[in-house]
């Protein structure tokens, strides 16, 4: 994905002159997840704070210490859908099953579902409460890049 020092700059600008209460550090490392960004860092201090950040954020315990993305998108999370996200969670409780073949953590559903039959299922087991609509489902489950794979095989082969 194609960035600039001018568009990191402007990113980590945004979220800190709001009030944020992330540091400039968490945000170069969520300015290089959401741009697959693998520049080096502008100095050495900062490349040095970066791994330090980094690795403590990967071997803490405490799971409040990761931030969340949600927060950071400039909108602050929709209260009134907080029913239908808990009974979607389980739903999918009850829904997903540990592969057996597997000595991991994967799960699969053992049924097909479309975004918007998910929605129904969930919103019939909660009659009358509010349901996000299928394109930001669809945001928050769907893959960003659906043909990246397909176009780093095709950037590969012509190369």
């Amino acid at each position: 994905m194609f960035s600039t020092r001018a568009m990191r700059r402007k990113f980590i600008n945004r979220y800190t002159s709001a009030g944020s209460q992330y540091k400039p550090a968490i945000l170069r490392d969520v300015f290089r997840f959401l741009t697959q960004d693998s520049s080096a860092a502008e100095t050495s201090q900062q490349s040095e704070v970066d791994e330090r950040v980094c690795e403590f954020l990967l071997t803490a315990d405490e799971t409040n210490l990761f931030y969340d993305l949600r927060k950071l998108n400039g909108r602050p999370r929709d209260e009134n859908l907080n029913p239908f996200w808990d009974e979607l969670q389980r739903y999918l409780d009850d829904v997903s099953v540990v592969h057996e073949r597997r000595h991991e953590t994967v799960t699969y559903m053992p049924l097909a579902i479309s975004i918007q039959s998910l929605i129904d299922t969930i919103s019939k087991r909660l009659p009358g409460s509010s349901c996000p609509s299928t394109s930001w489902l669809r945001l928050i489950f769907g893959q960003l890049m659906p043909l990246l794979d397909q176009l780093c095989v095709i950037q590969d082969g012509l190369m």
